[in-house]
């Protein structure tokens, strides 16, 4: 299984696992010609006796361990039909695959579930049984659903949502009584591929990029409102109201004024070159206007250094996908030109034309 898509990140997982290559200790094994055996460090997960128990079916594998670990459900599944999922979605639909006795298990990455479905890959015929089947012949399986075809890995993942099975999340939004807001939620409208970006040749003395996009994250109107003429507009149609102050907190709510209709989100990743805001629906602001995931962040090209906006969204109302796109336009353009103004204003160096807006409509499940 030479498309195993093993890893061996250092980088602690959910439930505080980490999975390393460590020296052969009891636990489970993959062999999966990727370099292994691995093993799962088990001394976390909140002393679960879920990595103490062996699951016969692939000979020992502490498969509960792991469903805990990758917030993801083992299935197991014929060979043949995991590297035919692999090569359908370009690799990207498992988190890890291994062996199990003559067939392969595999956790997949949410937003697969109907492309698995469809394929018949969560209840294989054993190897005991062949490939016969007794009773009448059953319908043919319906052809596989396509992927969806995101314009980058990151629009992808965006689309998949991934962070929707997070306990923590999950528990902030119960506590604030409000719900995630998937894409999902309009499935057969047309999703909504867009990026921003502005590309930062120089940044003020004693500004970081990190630092900056903390300052965007946790003060956003604050940090560009004031700079010229898009900051005044961005600060008129969007207006970002956190209900916590200090720092960014991961599971924060954030509350959005939009003229006539206004929306909340959660923060639900944060790392240091970026973050996610999920919509979702409040008790306070109702629906959001768009449902889905928008990304802020910044990467290096050479010597610059590039902030940008990424989304991948439904509005809501089908019906008004034009006007509601068409405020987004305007506030990101804003956004993204504010920024420029304000790093120029600092004695930093951007050239405003070099503002980029690309957006794309893509039919998804």
């Amino acid at each position: 299984m030479a498309a195993s898509n093993e890893t061996y990140a250092q980088t602690p997982l959910g439930g505080q696992i980490e999975q390393n290559v460590p020296a052969p200790v009891q636990g489970d094994e993959f062999h999966s010609n990727s370099g292994g055996p691995t093993t799962t460090n088990q001394p976390g997960v909140g002393k679960s006796p879920f990595c103490r128990q062996r699951d016969a079916e692939c000979g020992g594998t502490d498969r509960r361990c792991y469903d805990e670990a990758y917030d993801s459900a083992g299935i197991v599944l014929p060979v043949p039909q995991m590297q035919d999922l692999y090569r359908q979605t370009q690799g990207r639909i498992w988190i890890r695959c291994g062996v199990c006795g003559n067939n392969a298990i595999c956790w997949p990455r949410p937003g697969y579930q109907d492309l698995i479905a469809s394929n018949g890959a969560n209840n294989p015929p054993s190897p005991a049984q062949g490939s016969r089947r007794d009773g009448p012949p059953t319908a043919p399986e319906r052809p596989a659903k396509p992927p969806c075809r995101a314009p980058s890995a990151e629009h992808a993942r965006l689309y998949q949502e991934p962070w929707l099975g997070n306990p923590q999340l999950q528990q902030a939004l119960k506590k604030a009584g409000a719900r995630f807001q998937s894409n999902k939620l309009g499935s057969g409208r047309d999703m909504a591929f867009d990026e921003y970006t502005i590309t930062v040749t120089q940044m003020p003395a004693g500004l970081t990029p990190e630092s900056l996009l903390q300052q965007l994250g946790s003060t956003t109107n604050a940090t560009v409102d004031g700079y010229g003429p898009a900051g005044a507009m961005f600060d008129r149609v969007t207006r970002f109201v956190r209900r916590q102050k200090g720092p960014l907190k991961l599971g924060e709510l954030i509350d959005i004024e939009i003229p006539g209709d206004p929306g909340t989100v959660q923060l639900v990743e944060l790392q240091p070159d970026h973050f996610v805001l999920q919509t979702v629906t409040s008790p306070e602001m109702g629906t959001h206007p768009v449902s889905g995931a928008r990304q802020f962040g910044f990467r290096r090209v050479g010597s610059n250094v590039l902030f940008y906006t990424k989304g991948a969204e439904r509005p809501y109302n089908e019906n008004l996908r034009g006007p509601g796109m068409l405020a987004q336009d305007n506030a990101w353009r804003s956004f993204m030109s504010a920024i420029g103004e304000m790093i120029n204003h600092w004695q930093g160096v951007v050239d405003l034309n070099t503002m980029r807006r690309d957006r794309v409509d893509i039919p998804c499940d």
